[in-house]
């Protein structure tokens, strides 16, 4: 299961009967056009405080509306397609690690430039690759 702990999202393997009961009475393909819709929703939050539509106060509580309606969604689709956590965990890893690549990589090129106030995240990014590193060599 997918929830927000410590402003990051998990993924644990609780309340699966509450998902099999949503499953059960709604087909997985209606839940599928279901979750499209709720992450277009996301979408469509974010893009409206993007373009300065919206307040601050106003779209972090539509985001977090959003996000909620979003994760309940994704929940649904890991068990409805049975997707496995550690799947779920090695993909998550995987696009963290290169992410956290690309900004080392940038800041090393130049083609980012960073104040003084920057280079704390980058040591803790930093440190981040490092454990991502260590847990992908558990994982061997």
């Amino acid at each position: 299961m997918i929830y927000a702990y410590n402003h990051s999202i998990y993924v644990l393997p609780f309340s699966r009967n509450d998902i099999e009961f949503i499953l059960k009475h709604y087909p997985l393909e209606k839940q599928t056009a279901k979750a499209g819709e709720e992450l277009a929703e996301l979408i469509q939050v974010i893009n409206k405080y993007l373009a300065g539509c919206i307040h601050f106060a106003a779209f972090k509580e539509k985001l977090t509306e959003e996000m909620a309606d979003s994760i309940i969604m994704m929940n649904q689709l890991v068990q409805g397609y049975g997707i496995d956590d550690e799947e779920l965990n090695a993909a998550i890893h995987r696009k963290m690690e290169r992410q956290i690549n690309r900004i080392i990589d940038e800041e090393k090129q130049g083609t980012i430039r960073l104040t003084d106030k920057d280079f704390a995240p980058m040591k803790e990014l930093e440190e981040l690759r490092l454990r991502l590193e260590r847990i992908k060599n558990e994982q061997h």
